[in-house]
């Protein structure tokens, strides 16, 4: 049995005990939020993609961050004030099952870096195909007012899970 006078000096080694596992799994806890952090970095500045079930990774080419987007070749939906603008767009499914996915077309960027919401509509909206199977996939958008007449607003279309990458999407507002 613990003399009564030694019990504050019991209570301040646990207390000591306890503080100093409480720093200990602290500190595990910043490195390894800190190394997830870095793994995570190199992952996404990497030059391969990953689609799941799609078996091996492949190696894509990184375009500098400098690129004019321009210089990408584009899917163009262009018209005049009033009208709506129609591209058709060809989804494959390369992967050796069949696959449903959601047709998803990014926000659009205006040449100065901020972000628009004009409203690109895909018909279908949901694919479902076969392996090897294609479907083409028309996009739609109502060209406004808002939209300056000749400028680019940029943005991508990508069905996630059937592709690891989007096609680049132009939507512009051409004169009468």
């Amino acid at each position: 049995m613990v003399d009564r006078s030694e019990r504050p000096l019991m209570d301040a080694l646990v207390k000591r005990a306890f503080d100093a596992n409480l720093r200990y799994w602290e500190a595990v806890g910043r490195a390894t939020t800190d190394y997830v952090q870095a793994v995570t970095k190199i992952w996404a500045d990497a030059p391969i993609t990953w689609t799941p079930g799609a078996g091996a990774l492949s190696w894509v080419p990184r375009v500098p961050a400098d690129a004019h987007p321009a210089a990408t070749p584009a899917l163009l939906l262009e018209g005049v004030m009033g009208s709506q603008a129609r591209a058709v767009v060809l989804i494959s499914n390369d992967l050796d099952r069949e696959a449903e996915a959601m047709v998803s077309v990014s926000e659009l960027r205006a040449p100065d870096g901020r972000w628009v919401s004009f409203d690109i509509r895909s018909s279908p909206e949901r694919v479902k195909l076969a392996a090897g199977a294609r479907l083409p996939v028309t996009l739609t958008a109502d060209i406004t007012d808002a939209m300056a007449e000749g400028v680019d607003y940029h943005g991508e279309i990508n069905v996630p899970g059937l592709s690891n990458k989007g096609v680049p999407v132009v939507l512009r507002r051409r004169g009468a």
